[in-house]
């Protein structure tokens, strides 16, 4: 049987979990409409020739996001928190709901 004290910290833990989540995909639409936005008026300023895009070197300077970083990121997310599962389990609930 959980404690009061137990309780609260899970409950603490997977607030702060959902939140996070909460923020993430939320600035995450907004970087993916401004990313598209600049795609566009890149394509445009190319299609009308005022400037040619070298695909190539753009794709080798955003490089792939290893393993490591992502790791890293969930240590940052967690560090000091009662119970990391309980974060993680708010943070999850959130991020897979299709609507807002």
């Amino acid at each position: 049987m959980l404690t009061l004290e137990q309780f609260s910290a899970l409950s603490f833990s997977f607030l702060m979990g959902y939140a996070s989540a909460l923020s993430l995909k939320t600035i995450s639409k907004l970087a993916a409409i401004l990313l598209g936005v600049i795609f566009l008026m890149l394509q445009w300023l190319s299609w009308v020739g005022v400037l040619t895009i070298n695909w190539e070197k753009i794709r080798d300077a955003l490089g792939m996001v290893s393993a490591q970083q992502l790791v890293n990121t969930q240590n940052l997310l967690t560090a000091g928190l009662p119970d990391t599962a309980s974060f993680l389990l708010g943070f999850f609930w959130i991020w897979r709901k299709k609507k807002l």
